[in-house]
């Protein structure tokens, strides 16, 4: 019994994966064969998880696989990847015992990266020894593609400045191809055959792959689930910071045009930076709309630490890697780098700045040294019962005797535009920007548009960031402000 299937639908990576007829296929297929061939929008591609296709039983379709076949008894496996913009095929095997998985040769590019996964290079691998004994459970390898994260990005990238808004459908732009395939042998003889070829296609997405609904969709995002603020009109009205998720995608209903309404979009988001899209005019009264939005690198901002204080560069750098943390891991999408280490503690003038605050900030700037237009930190002792100072004119001061590991963070906030908290109904005691406070954890949302927003945050003082900026004191609350004691849970 000879069985040919040619796989008709798909979904790879949560994205459609578009068929050609089985007539287009120029290959011979084998007994029990599997034959994928189409093609992914490279748009809709989150380059950080494997895609998924069907999972490939070990061994024969049949007994005996044929007439005049030999019985069951090891297999062969000869595995081909090849193509643009994958490094390797991970199999990870179901039913087949860590001995039995170790006992299998490999030739070729292949490594078992865990007891039952086994990581397949580009080019071919062949794989003697896999147990075909039918009188066992049937194994099973669950096959996925490593994407080559640059490559999938530079293809989105080079596609998203020319973005169509229309309907969804296949451009044959070209952008490159996939070819992958798992031949099964026992002894000579061809026993079972998967094969797959995918091209990588600029895709024309305007509606949203339902009819029904809108759609903020994210481009080179994150495995980090985002938080989407819009603003815009409902049949309802106005929204103001209606929040939404998105793990690339999030769909939002039916987005009414603006009219009178304030329209505009932030996402925030782990290990990218905020974007802030206004006004946004992509929504109609129809329920056909995508938005998309180019999740760009987290943004970096120079920092010079002098250490004017002895021995205070281990203090100085976890502090460095809290703040990372902080201003990272709440969905600030700020990071502090490149970081200059100075040790100032032989300065001559040291010894008569160690105990500085604000009012001798001149004195370190032109005494110990000063780096245009990037955040300063000066390392000094204990001084005036303060464990740190932001003092304006990128100059920052931490009391190292005193200080916690959280006084960067707040000092930094504080040149991030933000204000003390302590008497701000709502915010938690654990908040960074509580002053004398312990334990502190926690970032909110309203705070972290503000960092990036305000115009008198350091970052765009300084020209870190390019884009729309605005006046958001801690106190306002508008349709271009949102609540500081806003916050999105979980982070």
């Amino acid at each position: 019994m000879v069985r040919h299937r040619i796989i008709s639908a798909l979904l790879l990576a949560g994205c459609p994966l578009f068929l050609t007829s089985p007539a287009s296929a120029q290959r011979q297929i084998g007994p029990g064969a599997i034959y994928l061939r189409g093609s992914l929008c490279i748009e809709l591609v989150d380059p950080f998880n494997p895609v998924k296709i069907p999972r490939v039983p070990v061994g024969c379709e049949v007994i005996d696989c044929c007439p005049g076949c030999p019985g069951p008894g090891p297999l062969v496996w000869e595995l081909q990847v090849s193509g643009d913009a994958v490094e390797a095929l991970m199999l990870r095997f179901e039913n087949l015992p860590a001995d039995r998985a170790q006992a299998i040769s490999i030739r070729g590019n292949a490594k078992w990266i865990d007891r039952s996964t086994l990581r397949v290079g580009k080019g071919k691998t062949v794989l003697t020894g896999i147990p075909g004994d039918l009188k066992e459970r049937a194994a099973i390898a669950e096959p996925r593609l490593v994407l080559d994260k640059a490559a999938i990005s530079r293809m989105q990238l080079a596609t998203y400045d020319a973005l169509p808004t229309r309907p969804m459908s296949l451009s044959k732009s070209g952008l490159g191809e996939v070819d992958f395939s798992i031949e099964q042998r026992l002894g000579q003889i061809p026993v079972r055959e998967f094969r797959g070829f995918v091209t990588w296609e600029k895709c024309e997405l305007g509606g949203s792959g339902g009819a029904s609904e809108d759609w903020i969709r994210l481009q080179n995002m994150t495995t980090d689930r985002a938080t989407v603020l819009l603003d815009g009109r409902r049949n309802t009205g106005c929204v103001d910071d209606e929040v939404n998720r998105a793990q690339p995608d999030s769909g939002l209903g039916n987005v009414l045009s603006a009219a009178s309404c304030n329209s505009e979009v932030v996402v925030l988001s782990q290990n990218r930076a905020m974007q802030l899209l206004t006004p946004v005019t992509t929504w109609t009264d129809q329920p056909t709309d995508t938005q998309f939005v180019n999740m760009t690198p987290v943004i970096q901002a120079p920092v010079t630490l002098w250490l004017v204080a002895p021995q205070t560069q281990a203090q100085a750098n976890n502090d460095v890697v809290r703040a990372n943390q902080f201003y990272n891991a709440m969905q600030c999408g700020i990071g502090l780098g490149p970081v200059t280490v100075n040790n100032a503690a032989n300065n001559p003038n040291a010894q008569n700045l160690l105990n500085s605050t604000c009012a001798n900030a001149a004195n370190l700037n032109n005494q110990i040294g000063f780096t245009q237009n990037q955040l300063n930190v000066y390392y000094v002792n204990a001084a005036g019962g303060s464990r740190g100072w932001s003092c304006g004119n990128n100059t920052i001061i931490v009391a190292a005797s005193i200080a916690d590991n959280e006084t960067l963070s707040h000092e930094l906030g504080h040149a991030l535009s933000l204000g003390h908290t302590n008497n701000v109904v709502g915010m938690p005691a654990t908040n960074v920007m509580v002053t004398g406070g312990t334990n502190r954890n926690s970032i909110t949302t309203g705070q972290c548009f503000r960092c990036n927003a305000n115009s008198n945050s350091a970052l765009n003082a300084n020209g870190n960031r390019t884009g729309s900026t605005r006046a958001c004191p801690d106190a306002t609350t508008s349709a271009a402000c949102p609540s500081l004691i806003l916050d999105v849970l979980p982070k």
